[in-house]
């Protein structure tokens, strides 16, 4: 019930956050504060796409109170087919390998304008690999297995990178 619960709270905060304002940055330069930058590949059932979000299309957050400390890297495609994706973990503030599919949520929709079969979350078969994290910058790579919100088509993302840039 609680990680339904989670879930829930951060598919409303990947929503929010893709509708934000962020300062334009050139493709390839270094990202503006509170930018990111996204990027795998999404199979969901026979639907796949190749995600590539960076710039003005995606945001970079880190929040901590009450002792926890939670980052989110959320990126969207505006173009054709509306996508938008966002990972997010908790506690995490060291580079490794994490597998703990509690504390790490991934999320997204390959296709907004289809039906709820296009929308994701990840399961607790997720690896999160940091490979580099500071007060102000996190980069790192990511794969995992996917359902969609009814639990009836499964996929997987993977070849997953991100990096951000914290205001």
């Amino acid at each position: 019930m609680q990680k339904i619960f989670w879930k829930t709270m951060m598919f409303s905060a990947l929503t929010i956050s893709l509708f934000s304002c962020n300062k334009s940055v050139e493709e390839g330069s270094n990202l503006a504060p509170g930018q990111g930058e996204l990027n795998c590949n999404i199979t969901l059932g026979t639907s796949s796409l190749s995600f590539k979000a960076s710039g003005m299309y995606s945001q970079a957050l880190k929040m901590s109170a009450f002792g926890t400390t939670n980052i989110a890297i959320s990126g969207s495609i505006p173009s054709g087919t509306f996508a938008a994706m966002s990972i997010q973990f908790t506690d995490i503030t060291k580079t490794g390998t994490y597998t703990d599919g509690s504390s790490i949520v991934i999320m997204g929709t390959i296709d907004g304008n289809s039906a709820s079969d296009k929308s994701f979350f990840s399961d607790d078969k997720v690896t999160l690999t940091i490979s580099k994290i500071t007060d102000t910058e996190v980069e790192g790579t990511f794969s995992c297995d996917i359902t969609n919100l009814d639990g009836t088509v499964s996929g997987k993302i993977t070849g997953g990178s991100f990096r951000g840039r914290f205001q």
